[in-house]
């Protein structure tokens, strides 16, 4: 850039400064111009074209959702599971804090709550067919559901964490086991289970009981459990309607 060479100072840095502007309004106005004509050229292809680019941008998409790209031999694209990675930034001091309360206190857990209801709606789910039904699928659940993931290269295999990974292998434990053996293992941590309520000591349910007894149960709040539910205490179980 040039500037006009005056005795006065004030007149040269006014002269610089006006130069600059200048240059900077032509880069500025030659930027807006190509935005402006890229667009206006797409805008009035779209306009003659409308159905092409409908059935384009279909197949595109479409293609992307059955993995046709995988498929034909290209690269995966990179996913990310981690929630707090898409958007804070890495070197950021809350992933540095996040770090350090994680190996102080453990990963937070994550609650999943599953609800039983009668068919057809409205009926009475107090029943023992509603309780045995509740623990076949609490015990399927526990033994024979495992976690799987996809491989690198689009294979689908079992999780790598015990070979295959089942609920008690990643389950959130709390300190201490109730269970008689007491192997020094946390029992998994359950939220509302109402199968707490006929639970024994060794772990095992009674569910061999009428419909009024399991009524009564459920209405005192009392499980079965002598340790989980001492004579001489309070404790009783918090029913959620």
């Amino acid at each position: 850039l040039r500037c006009a060479a005056f005795r006065s100072l004030p007149v040269v840095s006014m002269g610089c400064i006006d130069a600059s502007s200048r240059a900077m309004q032509r880069a500025s106005r030659t930027i807006q111009s190509g935005f402006y004509h890229t667009f206006y050229a797409w805008g009035a292809f779209v306009a003659r074209r409308p159905k092409l680019v409908i059935l384009l941008s279909l197949l595109t998409g479409l293609a992307c959702m059955t993995r046709l790209w995988i498929a034909l031999g290209g690269e995966a694209l990179p996913t990310e599971t981690e929630q707090s990675n898409l958007w804070v930034p890495p070197d950021s001091q809350a992933v540095t804090d996040k770090d350090r309360y994680e190996e102080l206190f453990g990963r937070p857990t994550r609650r999943n709550e599953i609800y039983f209801t009668t068919d057809p709606k409205g009926g009475n789910v107090l029943t023992n067919s509603t309780f045995k039904e509740i623990l076949r699928y609490d015990q399927s659940l526990k033994t024979k559901l495992t976690a799987t993931t996809y491989d690198e290269d689009g294979s689908y295999e079992v999780l790598e964490v015990a070979s295959p990974a089942f609920y008690l292998d990643v389950c959130a434990r709390g300190a201490q086991s109730y269970a008689a053996d007491n192997a020094g293992v946390g029992d998994c941590i359950q939220f509302s289970n109402p199968l707490e309520l006929f639970q024994l000591n060794d772990g095992s349910y009674q569910l061999d009981l009428t419909d009024e007894e399991i009524l009564e149960i459920v209405n005192s709040g009392k499980g079965l459990s002598t340790v989980l539910y001492p004579p001489n205490s309070a404790k009783t179980f918090d029913v959620q309607a």
